[in-house]
């Protein structure tokens, strides 16, 4: 804490006096230094104010051209086939969890909220459980509307548009991205998948869909979307290539395919150390950055495409792909919009390759 006090400070603290949170800038800058404070853990009486600033949270609840409470309003109606499904969901979120285990906890109005006024701002997505799962665990930890701004940039900029879609079109497509990336980086284990013909997305397409909220203790939960919050979507690729190096040798000492199916599928509770995983993310996977993960989603999101018959061929993937256009907001650029479209696409046009 002292040293994370000690950096806001030097960063922030210009003027002789006590260091407040609104003295602080809605984005912190980037640098080694903080890169290294946010590896080392975030002080948890902290996190909500650097959550926001991290993910662009707070510079989303800043710069809203509508506030949360109108959203909230416009969003109210029970009769949309989103907020029926909802409704179902919400005791089944988090049933061990008093914030959430019947209808009078806490949390559950709070949750409904949250995922209604998604549902209505990101119409071509609507509901998804995997949000219902993120936006609970971020309620434990902050205020509803800053949980719900966090949602926000979760959505539109730390992971691909179409993550959260009636298709997974963009969370199916990691799932192949990260099969490639284990043939680079975990060559004995992708040997043992062959061999078994074992669905790796069978197990691991649940961990990217709740940012690993589902799979893991919340202590070292609170580790990786430290990270993830800092870094985006990459750190999803670099936490299961770390779970999965760590287990590497007791998968390839399974004697059969439904050992080696269970053991995947225990990893995530198996760990518990968090500075151990985070080293062995890093170390194997230091030199995976967005833009190699940018150009093997597009890639393989064509791929995808072609095989579902959407697309005549592969050649002509991206001139076909459906566009989408989100909510009226300024967001940064992405990597696959810049590989795609060049640097002068229009402003008026929020296009992306993942946004189906």
């Amino acid at each position: 804490r002292l040293r994370w006090q000690a950096h806001l400070e030097f960063t922030h603290n210009h003027d002789v006096g006590d260091l407040t949170w609104d003295k602080i800038d809605v984005m912190l800058p980037r640098s080694d230094k903080l890169r290294t404070l946010v590896l080392a853990g975030i002080p948890h009486s902290m996190r909500p104010q650097l959550w926001m600033r991290l993910s662009g949270g707070l510079q989303k609840k800043r710069n809203s051209e509508m506030s949360y409470r109108d959203i909230v309003k416009n969003s109210s109606n029970s009769e949309t086939s989103a907020a029926k499904q909802i409704e179902k969901d919400l005791l089944r979120t988090m049933p061990s969890n008093a914030c959430f285990s019947n209808m009078n906890s806490i949390g559950v109005p709070r949750l409904r909220r949250i995922l209604r006024g998604l549902a209505w701002l990101y119409p071509e997505i609507g509901y998804c459980q995997g949000t219902g799962m993120v936006a609970a665990c971020l309620l434990l930890f902050l205020e509803e509307e800053d949980a719900f701004w966090m949602m926000c940039a979760i959505i539109e900029d730390l992971v691909p548009a179409s993550y959260f879609s009636t298709t997974l079109l963009g969370v199916q497509t990691d799932q192949r991205v990260l099969r490639h990336l284990i043939v680079q980086y975990l060559p004995q284990l992708d040997k043992l998948l062959q061999e078994h013909d074992i669905e790796l997305s069978l197990i691991t397409l649940h961990w990217f869909l709740t940012a690993f909220a589902s799979v893991v203790h919340i202590k070292l939960l609170l580790r990786v979307w430290d990270f993830f919050f800092y870094e985006g979507s990459v750190v999803l690729f670099q936490i299961t290539l770390g779970m999965l190096k760590m287990k590497e040798e007791e998968l390839i000492q399974s004697e059969n395919s439904a050992s080696i199916f269970n053991t995947l599928s225990d990893i995530p509770s198996q760990i518990e150390d968090a500075d151990v995983l985070l080293q062995e993310a890093r170390g194997i996977a230091s030199s995976l950055t967005d833009v190699m993960i940018e150009a093997q989603r597009c890639k393989h999101l064509a791929y995808i495409m072609a095989d579902q018959g959407q697309l005549i061929n592969s050649d002509s993937a991206i001139g076909n792909l459906t566009r989408i256009v989100r909510r009226q907001s300024q967001r940064r650029k992405s990597t696959i919009s810049s590989l795609l479209f060049g640097n002068n696409q229009g402003d008026g046009q929020t296009c992306e390759l993942c946004s189906v």
